[in-house]
């Protein structure tokens, strides 16, 4: 009955050392995994911090774009203004000129 003993003994040293280079393995697995994610996640903060940056570069653009047609459309409207009130004095003075030219009445 002792042979017995030993051999459950030597059994339960064999599952208990075969445990246990499963669980370093494991725990082996598990670092490369981590270290795997840890870079995978690493790039995705790069590359959201490249993509943050562009935004905020065409933000700048888009902005510095509309200031831009503000301006423009300030000067198309004074030209606007200014090309009405001269067609509007050219108007008038060419009626004033045509009216003083005395030309006679046709009727037909």
């Amino acid at each position: 009955m002792c042979l017995a003993y030993v051999h459950d003994f030597c059994d339960l040293c064999r599952v208990s050392t075969l445990v246990r280079k499963c669980f370093v393995v494991c725990l082996l697995n598990f670092k490369e995994l981590f270290h795997f994610y840890s870079k995978v996640l690493f790039l995705n903060v790069q590359e959201l911090l490249r993509q943050r940056e562009q935004l905020e570069r065409t933000e700048k653009r888009l902005d510095d774009i509309n200031n831009t047609l503000r301006f423009s459309q300030k000067h198309i409207q004074g030209i606007k203004v200014k090309i009405r009130v001269f067609l509007l004095s050219s108007n008038h003075i060419s009626y004033d000129v045509y009216s003083s030219l005395n030309f006679p009445q046709i009727y037909m």
